[in-house]
């Protein structure tokens, strides 16, 4: 969003509260008018119950009403949806695509949702088929809202198939699908292509484009959305095991994949969950989530107080080691989560050549020696400018702190490839398993170093 377009947007939500705050119904149905749904629902989402109310009755026509609860936050959305009656809720969602229709019943309670479905088949078969697909693949995202026709047709044919959605905006226009007798899908054309087309008795078959990018309805929704980013595409029409049309994922769907996996992937690195409406739950569940994590997190600092108590003659003996620990463990911690980081990232988007998977690897561990060199240097330059004894300290804190770097370096390389290679989500493996792990090994590898050259020097 460009900031004279956010700053249009956040003008329009001051004012709609203001006028709402006010009562102003006549200024309220004149902004509206020129407001899109989502700016009235970012307004009605800081309204109080009653002022929410009040703009829920000035709306002045069902569709706008449906298309700006569709844009609410899914809390707001939920507890408004859950005053009224079934029949209601029915022909309010009537007013929106289908993908839009069963991601409102979804916010429902199941029982709930059944009868809704069971209500809603009669008249939209479309919607029914979407909402009994598996959560979070291309099948639970895609919309039936779109135009096929028979690869026997001609061009003119297939533009008058076109014309004659005119009537509806909701249906997605910028490709024509071409199936044959059995639905199954065998070509594609846009409809540019179809306006250039000169003859009109041409076969659509002769047209069409029969190499054709299609997503499995059982398909992973972030697989989809790869496939439509790796090949550019508007629109990714979805199929069944027998390659029957069954619906198209379009770009803002597209969109709202890659957001909300990058906010998930977000969260579970900070190791508070997936749900990316955490900020919006109670504190028992809040804390349900994020106790795990830091429980491991608080493991790992017990480990860290028994390996430094096992080192205690050392700390007796030259105390000075204590004032690196922090510095040591935090660099060690950060370059093992910038590299899980690049992993998972490689990982989750099918970017690691497997065939040079070795050099990958290698090319990692190496930028690792190579960071580990440098901040070793600058820590020995800085310990030899604040401690004149004894001799071999910087040699001891720089050495120390180029092996902990190393270790963090293949600490998370290994983790999200053993995650991944047993099934699990690779992010899980970030953040705080890495610095758990990393806080171990460098104090670990701190206080053994440095007793051995430090004892070896005398």
């Amino acid at each position: 969003m460009s900031d004279e377009t956010r700053k249009r947007s956040d003008l329009i939500v001051k004012a709609l509260s203001r006028f709402i705050k006010h009562g102003a119904v006549y200024n309220i149905l004149n902004l509206i008018k020129k407001s899109h749904p989502a700016d009235i629902a970012k307004a009605f989402s800081f309204c109080s119950e009653e002022e929410r109310q009040f703009l829920w009755s000035v709306i002045p026509n069902a569709k706008l009403k449906a298309e700006m609860l569709a844009e609410c936050e899914p809390k707001v959305a939920k507890t408004f949806l859950e005053e009224f009656p079934e029949q209601d809720v029915i022909n309010l969602l009537e007013h929106l695509d289908p993908d839009d229709q069963v991601y409102m019943a979804n916010l429902l309670p199941l029982s709930v949702q059944e009868r809704l479905y069971e209500r809603m088949e009669r008249k939209s078969p479309e919607t029914t088929q979407i909402a009994y697909a598996e959560e979070q693949t291309a099948g639970s995202i895609m919309t039936t809202q779109y135009i096929d026709v028979q690869d026997s047709v001609t061009v003119g044919e297939a533009l008058n198939a076109m014309r004659s959605f005119k009537e509806s905006k909701d249906v997605f226009y910028l490709y024509l699908y071409v199936v044959n007798n059995i639905k199954k899908l065998v070509g594609v054309v846009s409809l540019r292509e179809l306006l250039q087309h000169k003859n009109e008795s041409d076969f659509i078959r002769e047209v069409m484009h029969k190499e054709v990018y299609t997503a499995q309805s059982s398909m992973d929704q972030e697989e989809a959305a790869q496939l439509v980013e790796t090949y550019n595409l508007l629109a990714l029409p979805v199929v069944n095991e027998a390659q029957e049309m069954v619906g198209v994922i379009t770009v803002d769907d597209i969109i709202d994949v890659i957001s909300e996996e990058a906010e998930e992937d977000m969260l579970k690195i900070s190791g508070v969950g997936a749900d990316t409406h955490i900020s919006q739950e109670t504190v028992l569940r809040s804390v349900h989530k994020r106790f795990p994590w830091l429980f491991a997190a608080s493991l790992a600092g017990m480990l860290c107080m028994l390996v430094i108590r096992h080192f205690e003659s050392a700390l007796s003996n030259w105390w000075y080691l204590a004032i690196f620990i922090p510095a040591i463990n935090g660099i060690s911690g950060n370059v093992g989560v910038q590299t899980s980081v690049i992993i998972i990232r490689g990982i989750t988007t099918d970017t690691i050549d497997q065939s040079r998977l070795a050099l990958f690897i290698l090319r990692q561990v190496t930028v690792g020696a190579v960071l580990g060199l440098i901040f070793g240097c600058m820590i020995s330059v800085i310990t030899y400018l604040f401690f004149q004894s004894p001799a071999i300290l910087p040699i001891v804190v720089g050495s120390a702190l180029t092996l902990s770097i190393i270790c963090s370096t293949c600490i998370g390389i290994a983790l999200p490839f053993v995650f991944h290679r047993i099934g699990a989500d690779p992010t899980l493996a970030a953040s705080p398993l890495v610095l758990s792990l990393v806080d171990i090994t460098a104090v670990s590898l701190f206080f053994f170093v440095a007793s051995w050259l430090l004892t070896s020097h005398g």
